[in-house]
C-alpha cells in the first residue's frame, strides 16, 4: 500500500473503529447486566441495535478502508464524466 492509500482510508479507519468500538462495549454491558428488568432490557435492545443495525455501517466503512486512493487520482473531468 501506498502513502496515498493510507492517507484515503484513514477517516474511514477511524469511524470503524467507533462504530465496531461502540458496539462491542454495548455488548459487554448487557453481558454483565444482571437480572431481567428493564435496564438489562434497555441494554440489551441497544447492544442488539448495534449489533444488527449497524454492523452493515461498519462494513461499509471496512470497504471504504480498503478501497485506496483510486478515487482521488480522478481529475475534475473524470469525475463529471462519471456523473
Amino acid at each position: 500500500l501506498s502513502a496515498a492509500d493510507l492517507e484515503a482510508g484513514a477517516v474511514a479507519y477511524l469511524r470503524l473503529a467507533g462504530v465496531v468500538g461502540v458496539a462491542w462495549m454495548w455488548l459487554r454491558i448487557a453481558a454483565a447486566s444482571p437480572g431481567s428488568g428493564a435496564l438489562h432490557r434497555l441494554n440489551r435492545s441497544t447492544a442488539e441495535f448495534h449489533a444488527r443495525v449497524l454492523s452493515a455501517e461498519a462494513q461499509l466503512h471496512a470497504a471504504q478502508c480498503l478501497s485506496g486512493a483510486a478515487v482521488t487520482a480522478l481529475d475534475g473531468e473524470q469525475w463529471l464524466a462519471a456523473q
